[in-house]
């Protein structure tokens, strides 16, 4: 098991959406995925966003997760009252098995800023599973999310091999 604490810097533009917040601390929200629509160290088979009052994450189970190669995590999430603008927090897992996390924000003008912050993972091969979190002071004034979205692959730049959306994750 990795775990590393890397604050801030970084662009991921993974168009997908995320997660929940305002009054709805404590909500948390499983979706299955279909199995298959990826290779298997990428396939996601299900995916759980938590939205906690100290913490927002996002883990994935894998069909095969393993060490090898370069791949990222990522879980994304937008605002409620703001539809085109989302967060994305992020961990690279390098081939040396080195991480890099980070969050930025991309905004309604098309702008991707990073947000100095204590983000967090976890990859654990041997239970197939690996989780980003990130501090609720990283996103302060976030009143509520629409939804959340978990996606995997060998990098970036290339694109998520599997993705998993999960819409109106909060209560409020």
């Amino acid at each position: 098991m990795f775990k590393r604490s890397a604050g801030i810097i970084a662009g991921s533009a993974v168009l997908v959406g995320v997660a929940a917040a305002g009054s709805a601390f404590g909500a948390t929200k499983t979706v299955s995925d279909r199995l298959d629509d990826a290779p298997p160290r990428f396939d996601i088979t299900s995916a759980t966003f938590k939205n906690a009052a100290d913490r927002l994450s996002g883990k994935a189970h894998v069909v095969n997760l393993r060490y090898g190669g370069e791949q990222y995590f990522s879980f994304t999430f937008s605002p409620r009252n703001s539809p085109d603008v989302f967060y994305t927090a992020f961990s690279k897992l390098h081939a040396d098995n080195s991480l890099t996390n980070r969050l930025t924000i991309f905004n309604d003008v098309g702008e991707i800023h990073h947000i100095p912050c204590n983000v967090t993972s976890v990859w654990r091969p041997g239970n197939d599973t690996v989780r980003v979190s990130i501090p609720r002071s990283c996103v302060e004034g976030l009143s509520g999310t629409q939804y959340m979205t978990a996606n995997l692959g060998p990098s970036a730049r290339r694109g998520s091999q599997d993705h998993v959306v999960a819409r109106f994750v909060r209560e409020d």
